[in-house]
């Protein structure tokens, strides 16, 4: 006959691995919301209308060489110069979250 101190160790025991199995599934489903808020606000610069404005000036920009592009688009003309760093920046982040594993990219890509 099974004496009520052991029913009562497998209950806690099942009750420990239920909460195991729920924080998991729980620390899984936050990470992944994580993920996405970051995506959400690194992808806003570059999906809004000024990002597209943005990104379309810039490649329609021709250079030769890295003289070249500075002396056409550097810190002489600050317009073009704001343009590039403010788009290259957002890709620089996305670049640097898929580096450190903060952002998969399987998750974004068809």
């Amino acid at each position: 006959m099974v004496d009520i101190q052991t029913v009562s160790i497998a209950i806690a025991s099942a009750g420990v691995l239920v909460a195991a199995i729920y924080y998991m599934l729980t620390l899984r489903y936050n990470m992944k919301a994580r993920e996405m808020e970051i995506a959400r606000y690194v992808t806003s610069e570059y999906i809004s209308d000024q990002g597209f404005q943005k990104y379309a000036i810039v490649m329609t920009m021709a250079w030769k060489d890295h003289e070249d592009f500075m002396a056409k688009y550097g810190q002489s003309n600050p317009e073009m110069y704001g343009k590039w760093v403010s788009l290259f920046f957002s890709f620089e982040m996305v670049g640097i979250l898929i580096k450190r594993k903060l952002l998969r990219l399987k998750n974004y890509m068809p």
